[in-house]
């Protein structure tokens, strides 16, 4: 019994070896193959590949551009229900539509609580992880990754009951935490309205209660 056993391990062991040796020999022999040469490109086929990217080039960037129009109607009317608003806000953050940042801006602002996964509305985190499980707006815009003077203008203008701890999770989404605490730091140095400086220092003081500055230091 025992011989029979052994002859069916050196069985499997020598069908594995083969195979082995069988995927070496496939792969010399693909190496070994010379490619055939390729025709050169003719001017006119050069011209007309020219051609064919530039009406691409057109196609895509007007599809772009409509697809764009289509979701900020959609989000412009309340006749659609959350998962429509919800997808065309995933959208424009998955295609990056700078040209939408404004109106979700303003969605931040106006209806950061109507806009909500579960729809509640709870105090928001400075942290991009948890404040994109919620806030879908928050996503997009992390997506479209805005230019950092535009998310510290929203933070500089909203009023004093506006909750601007989305504006900060979405400055450290696009720009990591320390050089989001830099941003809001020199902000509040070159501010010299007292008001606008406040506001400046409550955002850095909810960035400094999820990141405190000494724990980033010890990472």
């Amino acid at each position: 019994m025992k011989w029979k056993t052994c002859i069916a391990v050196v069985a499997f062991f020598g069908c594995g070896l083969l195979s082995v040796f069988g995927v070496v020999a496939l792969a010399s022999n693909s190496e070994s193959r010379v490619p055939a040469e390729s025709k050169p490109v003719t001017m006119q086929e050069h011209e007309q590949m020219l051609e064919k990217l530039s009406m691409m080039k057109e196609e895509a960037l007007a599809q772009r551009n409509d697809l764009i129009k289509q979701c900020v109607d959609i989000l412009k009317t309340d006749e659609y229900k959350y998962s429509v608003t919800f997808a065309a806000i995933d959208l424009l953050g998955q295609i990056r539509a700078i040209e939408a940042t404004d109106l979700l801006f303003a969605m931040v602002d106006r209806d950061r609580c109507q806009y909500t996964v579960g729809g509640r509305c709870s105090v928001i985190t400075t942290i991009p992880e948890q404040a994109v499980r919620r806030y879908p707006v928050v996503k997009a815009l992390i997506q479209i990754r805005p230019p950092h003077q535009s998310v510290v203008k929203r933070i500089r203008d909203v009023g004093n009951n506006i909750e601007p701890r989305c504006y900060v999770a979405i400055l450290i989404g696009t720009q990591g935490v320390e050089l989001s605490r830099y941003i809001l730091e020199k902000e509040i140095e070159a501010e010299t309205d007292e008001g606008i400086a406040w506001r400046v220092k409550r955002a850095l003081m909810f960035l400094n209660e999820d990141y405190p500055p000494e724990a980033s230091k010890k990472k």
